[in-house]
């Protein structure tokens, strides 16, 4: 991955509502990591209308 490409995107965490930066590749993927809770999102545009989020819940917890 080419970090030159990349450029910051201000997120909030969906798991403790901190505020945090993800990161945007060229093709429309973000990347981001909580630095407080240490939940992992990736999202990937998929048309104007529709995004597929994939959410990893830290350690020791789950999504529900």
């Amino acid at each position: 991955m080419n970090f030159e490409e990349l450029t910051p995107v201000l997120m909030c965490c969906n798991n403790c509502g901190h505020k945090c930066i993800g990161y945007r590749a060229r093709d429309e993927t973000v990347r981001f990591e909580c630095e407080r809770c240490s939940l992992k999102m990736v999202s990937k545009k998929i048309s104007n209308r529709v995004a597929d989020v994939r959410i990893t819940a830290p350690v020791g917890q789950s999504l529900f």
